[in-house]
């Protein structure tokens, strides 16, 4: 006598007995999933508490209940990945008949933004996509897009926290803006560096040099100032003497008026002049020579 859960158990007939086979129903349930193309796992609770790789098949027993959960974001190839958009039909289910759940997955791309030329001093914005601003202390920027996305960005020039300083963008390594998603991809901005440089006269407004103003760093600038300037005309006159700044070896020749100076900062040039008076010698004698 008693109950035994196997399907074959031997019976000892010392007397005459009833043996009652007791059956129950169960349900196929079907985990399957769409577009990873890297196999999800999905964990569920039912009989048992397992976790396995779709796809699977498990039994149910008729009217139970089973709790699933899909994995939500399945690692693919290096910068890409699966993301779980949808599981159909959601969780819980009561399993009252054959039933196949179906994880939806959608392929997400890393676009990683970063830039070559720029230093520490830079302080305002580099780049911008979809509304985002990063500055130069947010890059490299990496950020995961839905495969087909349209893409749009913009570098900036930049400013410095140096005064005269400035970061300029020559160029973009990577797809143009806009562009579609469709793999992982690095966009990297490439920028120069200029320096202003300041031109001035002693005694201050002489005159007006010629060559202020923004360069590539490391070039030399081309500075001209006039020879001679009058003050009053026929009488007096200021005379280019020599051109100055805090470090005279970075001026090519400082006693031309033309010539010029090696941009490596920000930096001011001075051009300095003389007074000269026009003398004017009278003889009863004759004219002087």
């Amino acid at each position: 006598s008693g109950t035994n859960y196997a399907q074959s158990n031997p019976i000892s007939m010392d007397g005459p007995k009833t043996a009652i086979a007791v059956w129950k129903t169960q349900y196929k349930v079907s985990f399957t999933q769409t577009g990873s193309p890297v196999a999800p796992s999905v964990t569920y609770t039912a009989d048992t508490d397992p976790t396995n790789t779709v796809p699977f098949d498990i039994w149910v027993k008729a009217g139970s209940q089973i709790i699933y959960e899909y994995q939500s974001i399945v690692s693919g190839p290096t910068g890409t990945r699966y993301v779980l958009i949808n599981t159909n039909p959601p969780s819980p289910q009561t399993v009252n008949a054959p039933l196949t759940i179906v994880g939806t997955y959608k392929t997400q791309y890393l676009v990683t933004f970063q830039q070559t030329g720029l230093d520490a001093t830079a302080n305002s914005i580099v780049v911008t996509f979809n509304s985002v601003s990063k500055n130069y202390g947010d890059l490299p920027n990496s950020t995961w897009f839905d495969s087909g996305y349209l893409l749009s960005y913009s570098y900036l020039n930049v400013s410095s926290s140096v005064s005269g300083k400035r970061f300029i963008i020559i160029g973009v390594t990577g797809p143009a803006s806009p562009f579609s998603v469709s793999g992982s991809v690095a966009i990297t901005g490439n920028y120069k560096t200029q320096y202003y440089l300041t031109l001035a006269t002693n005694p201050p407004a002489v005159t007006t040099p010629s060559g202020q103003g923004w360069y590539d760093a490391g070039t030399l600038a081309l500075i001209s100032t006039s020879q001679y300037v009058d003050i009053v005309p026929g009488s007096s006159r200021y005379r280019f003497s020599n051109w100055t700044t805090a470090d005279m070896t970075e001026i090519t020749n400082p006693i031309s008026p033309s010539t010029t100076v090696l941009m490596d900062k920000a930096k001011t040039v001075t051009a300095n002049y003389v007074t000269q008076c026009y003398l004017t010698v009278t003889s009863p004698y004759g004219t002087s020579s």
